[in-house]
């Protein structure tokens, strides 16, 4: 039992290096989590994978890297709400979240375009429509759906880089992300 809060106090000050956020953020926080304790455990495969393996390796898996867009996003977060709130009385939370979480993230539609088929980010932008018309009044909609279908990948993945570098990094300046991940 004392090995185990070990792990846990350990995999804890780890992510004391991987702030809180939005949700893809948060979603690095839980795999990395998951995948740390596993290393350090029994079963871990390789005893001597470092915090920096398991980060390198969630990273590189990345939904935003894979064919995971075969299933539409958009979809997959509908569905899970459907599931997660089938009873009645849970159909306004239900609606609330499909419409004013789902079917508002147009940055999404941006990662599709980068790393995607053509055809999956119409899908998308569909979608949005379907979960939500009122983004037919939308100026960001418009913005990023007409963005997304115009811009080819080749300038759009700099161009975000360069808001992220730019931008992001003065907005949100409190970020602590300390890992090296460089090549090793």
């Amino acid at each position: 039992m004392d090995k185990l809060k070990a792990m846990r106090a350990q995999v804890k000050e780890e992510l004391e290096h991987i702030r809180h956020g939005e949700l893809p953020q948060n979603e690095l926080r839980q795999v990395h989590w998951i995948l740390r304790m596993h290393s350090l455990g029994k079963k871990g495969k390789d005893l001597r994978e470092t915090k920096k393996d398991v980060l390198k390796k969630r990273i590189g898996t990345s939904q935003s890297r894979s064919p995971i867009y075969d299933r539409s996003p958009i979809q997959n977060w509908v569905d899970m709400f459907n599931n997660v709130f089938f009873e009645p009385e849970f159909k306004k939370i239900k609606e609330k979240c499909i419409k004013e979480f789902v079917a508002v993230n147009y940055v999404g539609l941006l990662q599709i375009r980068n790393y995607a088929k053509y055809q999956y980010l119409l899908r998308e932008i569909s979608l949005l429509l379907k979960y939500r018309w009122q983004n037919l009044f939308s100026v960001s909609f418009w913005l990023f759906s007409l963005g997304s279908i115009v811009m080819p990948p080749f300038l759009l993945i700099p161009m975000i880089d360069w808001y992220k570098n730019n931008v992001n990094a003065k907005v949100l300046k409190n970020i602590r992300f300390e890992y090296d991940l460089g090549k090793s």
